[in-house]
């Protein structure tokens, strides 16, 4: 609510106002300087950042900023342990000197002569030169060494009123030199698709745990963080927090509680909405949300556990990132319940029957085949649960471990084998004349067609069926109709060598 004022006693105040900013001149107006410290303090949480916050307002000089660029790094303790020795004779006895060494070294930094570093006043450009040289971008080649800012600008790695306000400054301080640091985090190493955070995680310089300790739902999304996210991470759009629950959804992970302090309870139930009505409801099992929103907490907590299919899907699209999740080999996590099987288990019992069907000198066509007749063969149709969607048999699962199933546990299966072979493979459900059905589509050379397992199972263990074996549309939609929600692809050929 808005206080109300009498008229006059605003005139008396603006008066009074004017009279005071009148008497200050203008040169000793400044404008108050941001400082970055949650920035720092992420830094920090990474290893990254060894400095206090109190110091982030002093001046960076040459020695300084070399100390803090090593330690972004993360080579503080390589540094500390090793021999070197700087060349540069003015900076031999300082507490720089091994720091300089290695970043000379490494071809990051150059003196202010052949045998001089420099002492003095860190200028923005060569600190800004360092930074794009760890991106992996060349001086004179890829940017000019006089106006290393606009590089920076240009690549979208600072804003343009933090570009204008750099180019204004008359002292570089360790504050900018963090913040730079930071900033560099987002942006993609040249000629790569992945940010630098994401790098660093991957060359261990710090780990997922220290990635989860900033809380920073931002950083751990350029990082792709293959981990479970705490609770409350926090996010600030709402780009932001689908991005979060898609990465919690790719981790395998139940449940996330997401910090959204800029959001409405409206905003955020539109992106769980949003995320729920792309899949199909065998893809993601009893998904639910819950909100708190009072005046100082707004959190979101979706839980959504994922189908087998989804689960061995996001794996097999990039197995390196699942074995940096400690969790994923711990060997005490294994466990041989019947209603639950860890990733480990999964991928042990399937590439034993994908190395057991298929060879490296397969083409794909011939790698579906095995794999379409290894089902059928080792599977029977359990039709004492086929009424009933929340019974076992209806997920891969069963059909893998225990060699039994109904329409979806085959095409799940399916599909699968397929990823683990290295071949697109969508599962789709539908009807068809005999009642709800799932199927698959596959991506064979470029070429998607039509295949049901289930209806190519005669339940006979020595016959296999081939009358619903890669064929395109025109055919296969005389009895089956996928689902919009299946984003069903166009299958416009039967495949010849049928």
């Amino acid at each position: 609510m808005y206080k109300r004022y009498h008229v006059r006693s605003m005139i008396i105040i603006g008066v009074i106002l004017a009279i005071f900013l009148s008497s200050i001149s203008f040169k000793q107006v400044s404008a108050t300087e941001v400082t970055y410290k949650d920035q720092a303090q992420d830094l920090q949480a990474l290893g990254l950042y060894l400095g206090t916050l109190t110091e982030l307002s002093s001046e960076c000089d040459r020695l300084s900023s070399a100390v803090i660029l090593a330690r972004f790094l993360g080579k503080e303790n390589e540094i500390k342990k090793s021999n070197l020795n700087s060349h540069f004779t003015d900076v031999q006895k300082s507490y720089a000197n091994k720091y300089i060494a290695y970043l000379f070294k490494e071809d990051l930094i150059k003196g202010i002569s052949p045998d001089k570093y420099g002492t003095g006043k860190m200028s923005i450009n060569d600190f800004v030169a360092s930074l794009l040289k760890v991106l992996g971008y060349s001086p004179e080649i890829d940017f000019k060494e006089n106006n290393t800012l606009l590089k920076l600008k240009e690549l979208k790695i600072i804003p343009d009123n933090y570009y204008s306000l750099l180019k204004a400054k008359k002292k570089f301080l360790k504050n900018d030199a963090v913040y730079l640091c930071y900033l560099s985090l987002f942006a993609n190493c040249k000629g790569s698709e992945h940010s630098l955070v994401y790098k660093m995680l991957w060359d261990d310089v710090f780990t997922t745990g220290q990635l989860g300790d900033t809380l920073n739902g931002k950083l751990m999304l350029s990082a792709d963080m293959p981990d479970l996210i705490p609770s409350w991470t926090v996010v600030y759009s709402k780009e932001e927090l689908r991005d979060l629950i898609m990465l919690s959804i790719k981790n395998n992970q139940l449940g996330i509680g997401i910090d959204t302090p800029t959001l409405s309870e409206s905003e955020a139930r539109e992106v769980y909405d949003r995320i729920i009505s792309q899949y199909h409801w065998k893809a993601l099992l009893h998904p639910s949300a819950t909100y708190t929103y009072t005046s100082t907490t707004h959190h979101i907590y979706p839980h959504i556990n994922i189908s087998d299919y989804l689960m061995m899907e996001y794996y097999y699209s990039e197995p390196k990132r699942f074995k940096k999740n400690w969790k994923f080999y711990r060997v005490d996590l294994i466990t041989d319940e019947p209603h639950y099987k860890s990733t480990p288990v999964w991928v042990k019992r399937i590439d034993d029957i994908v190395n057991k069907c298929t060879t490296s000198d397969m083409n794909e066509y011939e790698k579906v085949k095995a794999l379409h007749n290894y089902l059928i063969l080792n599977t029977k149709y359990d039709a004492t649960y086929e009424n009933n969607a929340f019974m076992t048999p209806h997920f891969a699962i069963y059909v893998l471990f225990e060699g039994h199933g109904v329409c979806d546990g085959y095409a799940e299966a399916f599909k699968i084998l397929l990823n683990a072979a290295g071949i697109e493979c969508k599962v789709m459900y539908g009807t068809t004349p005999y009642g709800n059905h799932a199927w698959n589509q596959v991506n064979i050379d470029d070429q998607w067609y039509n295949l049901d397992v289930t209806w190519d199972d005669p339940d006979n263990n020595n016959l296999i069926g081939y009358h619903y074996f890669l064929k395109d549309d025109k055919e296969f939609s005389k009895e089956h109709i996928a689902l919009d929600v299946c984003k069903p692809e166009v299958c416009d050929k039967n495949y010849p060598q049928n």
